[in-house]
């Protein structure tokens, strides 16, 4: 493995260092789904990342598929909702938790972490 590495996907796409690339990084793709950075870069995101954090990729000739290590996090809460066997949310508060029906909630302004792929970017299917 390289080093400096911070996992992303559970299908084994990593953030890592790849000084054998430093040349062609932002210009050719040199991998097969992890993104090369350089020694600097990757030990400075190694030490800045927290597991959960966001991370989008960018201009990638491949869209990811789902259950290729992408996880609950890329869909949207409507998605989320119609996966859930009871079809409901749980609403938290200081005595402890409750299941509600979803259109009960305040209407979020949250958008789901991936939305539309950006320009360059491969559709999703």
């Amino acid at each position: 493995m390289a080093p400096w590495s911070v996992l992303f996907t559970w299908s084994g796409d990593f953030m890592r260092a790849a000084p054998w690339s430093t040349g062609s990084q932002g210009y050719a793709n040199v991998s097969r789904g992890c993104v090369n950075l350089s020694p600097e870069h990757a030990q400075t995101y190694y030490e800045l990342a927290a597991p959960g954090d966001p991370a989008t990729v960018t201009g990638s000739p491949a869209a990811g598929e789902w259950g290729d290590g992408w996880t609950v996090w890329f869909l949207s809460w409507s998605e989320l909702l119609r996966g859930s066997a009871l079809h409901k949310a749980v609403k938290l508060g200081p005595k402890g938790s409750t299941f509600v029906k979803p259109s009960s909630l305040p209407k979020s302004k949250a958008k789901a972490p991936v939305g539309k792929p950006g320009i360059g970017n491969a559709q999703a299917s």
